[in-house]
């Protein structure tokens, strides 16, 4: 009986070591959580349409975002080709963007419209600039979408990005479409 509850001692100090260096890799590797809503809304007969982004950190430990931003292009089309035309835009060669990852190379301070009316560009500083890093909060930015130009009766496919040193971009989409006469 003695050997028995030795074992089971062992067994359980053994799963509890586990437990906590689970924990720890845990907190040192859970990802931020983000969210991205696109709503139309009416004010004085006027229509305007904004983008809702949050960022969720549930570890305990802080996370840095070293930029964030909104990619917003024609339904249809993949991040990466939106990005490379916004990049010839902003004069940056878009054979420098092969991958998502890439697209933390379009680093921009003020919002960017193409200018044939289907993609955008949208920095969001609220995310890397106004905070330190993110504890374990939520925080929630709204900006606008200037719809007078996107192009009209189009949908597009709105990304929100987060980019952090060391860790794996995230993103999340949402669609919204643009009427008009």
């Amino acid at each position: 009986m003695d050997t028995l509850g030795n074992t089971l001692s062992i067994i359980g100090a053994v799963l509890g070591v586990i437990a906590f260096f689970w924990n720890v890799l845990d907190a040192l590797a859970n990802y931020l959580h983000i969210d991205l809503a696109v709503e139309q809304h009416e004010l004085n007969s006027k229509s305007y349409i904004t983008a809702l982004a949050t960022v969720e950190n549930t570890g305990s430990l802080s996370k840095r975002i070293d930029y964030a931003l909104l990619l917003i292009g024609p339904e249809d089309e993949t991040p990466v080709a939106t990005a490379k035309h916004i990049a010839k835009q902003i004069n940056i060669d878009p054979d420098r963007i092969s991958f998502t990852n890439d697209i933390s190379l379009l680093v921009i301070s003020t919002p960017e419209y193409a200018k044939d009316g289907q993609r955008a560009l949208i920095p969001l500083p609220f995310f890397f600039s106004e905070q330190v890093t993110i504890g374990d909060e939520t925080l929630k930015y709204r900006c606008t979408i200037d719809k007078s130009k996107l192009a009209k009766n189009s949908s597009y496919s709105a990304r929100f990005f987060i980019f952090g040193k060391y860790r794996l971009h995230r993103s999340t989409q949402d669609l919204f479409r643009v009427e008009g006469a």
